[in-house]
């Protein structure tokens, strides 16, 4: 079995927040995108 650990290269809290908010948004933002993608070739978005 793999494990994936995420790791943050961050050295502050502060770039440790704005670290983990980016990879939010970005995975966030893929989801939606996959979703609209679904949704035009008629499937369920979810």
């Amino acid at each position: 079995m793999q494990h994936n650990a995420l790791v943050l290269r961050s050295k502050t809290v502060e770039l440790v927040y704005q670290e983990l908010w980016g990879l939010l948004l970005g995975y966030n933002l893929v989801r939606r995108e996959a979703s609209q993608a679904a949704v035009a070739h008629g499937r369920n978005g979810q």
